[in-house]
């Protein structure tokens, strides 16, 4: 068996247990069970949720109310503010490890292109 085959198999394997465990672990210790998710009680309360977002029920709904809109942007502009941070922190991490493993950039494929770049746009 080739050592990239059974990197996958023990992969599959060791995911696959990681899987049964985690449920096992919802059901037997945290005592979860699927009876008391699918009760009247819970289907009143998502009833009762779903319809207060819609505005049913509701004396101001939020979503015609300017302040609700304005505090939803602001947290949208910093999720966007923070997705961002995140992609350049990876891309450099990326940069200063993968990068310079890489095959072609090993052996001077890239490299001399790149080179050539630094010079022509210092010669400028």
């Amino acid at each position: 068996m080739k050592q990239k085959d059974m990197f996958v198999s023990l992969s599959t394997y060791l995911v696959t247990i990681l899987i049964i465990f985690a449920w096992l672990f919802i059901f037997i210790i945290d005592k979860a069970s699927l009876k008391e998710l699918f009760n009247k009680n819970n289907f009143e309360h998502s009833k009762k949720f779903l319809l207060g977002l819609l505005g049913f029920l509701e004396e101001k709904p939020a979503f015609l109310d300017i302040n609700s809109w304005k505090n939803a942007l602001i947290l949208t502009f910093e999720t966007f503010v923070m997705s961002v941070i995140a992609i350049s922190l990876a891309t450099l991490s990326a940069f200063f490890t993968v990068i310079f493993a890489a095959f072609n950039f090993t052996n001077d494929i890239v490299t001399k292109k790149i080179i050539i770049l630094i010079n022509f746009y210092i010669t400028l």
